[in-house]
Order: structure tokens, then C-alpha cells, then sequence
């Protein structure tokens, strides 16, 4: 794969945003409990680090470190995404290249 300039993958995150958020949604619904675990031993993990900080952080703050730990899951999907699409496009191109050569 070619590298990506920034304006691509504006392009790229524009293009899957919305699918994006769809499936980080459904897979929060699907993948409730395995979540709930995940988040209390990472919760455990941090607390030698952090301590109890995080109950004491005022709302807004929370909400904004929430707010861009979604907006990277976005993105980590919407790569998802274009990788599967890439690997779509490739086996496309190489049936009818083969195809062709039938």
C-alpha cells in the first residue's frame, strides 16, 4: 500500500465516518460484557498510575477525553474499512486480470 497524504485520509475518513460509527455502536452492543470486563482491568491497571484522579476530574473534562477516545476509534475503523475495500479492489483486479488471460 502507498502511502497516505493527510488529505486522503480526510478523504478516506469522510467517505467512512458514518459506517464507522455504526459499527463501533453495534459492537458495543454485541460485545457488552467483554467491554465491561476490558474497562474494569484497565481500570485496575491504571489505578497504580493515576490513582483515583479520574473520580475527582470535573464533568466537562471527562466528557472531552470520551469524546476523543470515540473519535479515535473512528478513525481505527474507518482504516478497518479502506483496508477491506483495498483487499476487495486487489482480488477484483487480479480475477480479471486472470480472466483475461483465460
Amino acid at each position: 500500500m502507498s502511502p497516505l497524504s493527510e488529505a486522503d485520509q480526510v478523504a478516506l475518513h469522510r467517505k467512512h465516518r458514518t459506517r464507522a460509527l455504526d459499527i463501533i455502536a453495534a459492537r458495543i452492543q454485541a460485545h457488552r460484557e467483554h467491554l465491561f470486563n476490558l474497562s474494569e482491568r484497565r481500570l485496575g491497571n491504571g489505578y497504580a498510575y493515576f490513582g483515583e484522579k479520574m473520580f475527582h476530574k470535573p464533568t466537562d473534562d471527562l466528557l472531552d477525553e470520551t469524546d476523543e477516545e470515540i473519535a479515535d476509534a473512528i478513525n481505527y475503523i474507518v482504516a478497518m474499512i479502506e483496508r477491506g475495500e483495498q483487499a476487495q479492489r486487489l482480488a477484483l483486479a487480479r480475477a480479471a486480470k486472470a480472466a483475461g488471460r483465460a
